[in-house]
C-alpha cells in the first residue's frame, strides 16, 4: 500500500518534508534575530546584561565574573531573575512567540 502523502513521509532523520521546511525557516530566522538588554544592576558591585546574537544567548557580567560559589549565589537571587524575566518577555513579545521556561536554582 503506498502512503497517501509522499511529502509527509518521515526521512532517515524522522522528520517529514514539513517539518524539514519549518525548521530550515525557523533556523533562517533565528540566524538573523540579535537583541542586547540593558545592563541591570544586581548588587551594588555587579551588573548582568543579557544578549541573544545568531541563535545563542549571551550572559555578561560588570565588572568581572565572580568566582563560581558568588556567581551561584548571583545566579539565585531575585534581581538576576527579574532581570532575566524581563529579556525574555521583550524577546517573545517582539516576536510574539510563547515560550515556557523553567529556572531552576532560584530562591
Amino acid at each position: 500500500m503506498k502512503h497517501p502523502n509522499k511529502s509527509k513521509s518521515p526521512d532517515a532523520a524522522g522528520l517529514t518534508q514539513n517539518e524539514k521546511t519549518n525548521k530550515t525557516q525557523l533556523d533562517s530566522m533565528l540566524e538573523n534575530l540579535s537583541m542586547v538588554d540593558d545592563w541591570a544592576l544586581i548588587t551594588l558591585v555587579f551588573s548582568v546584561q543579557f544578549s541573544l546574537k545568531k541563535v545563542l544567548f549571551y550572559c555578561e557580567w560588570q565588572p568581572y565574573l565572580s568566582t563560581q560559589k558568588q556567581l551561584a549565589k548571583l545566579a539565585g537571587s531575585q534581581a538576576y531573575f527579574d532581570a532575566w524575566h524581563r529579556f525574555v518577555s521583550r524577546l517573545t513579545s517582539q516576536q510574539g512567540w510563547t515560550i515556557l521556561m523553567l529556572c531552576g536554582g532560584a530562591k
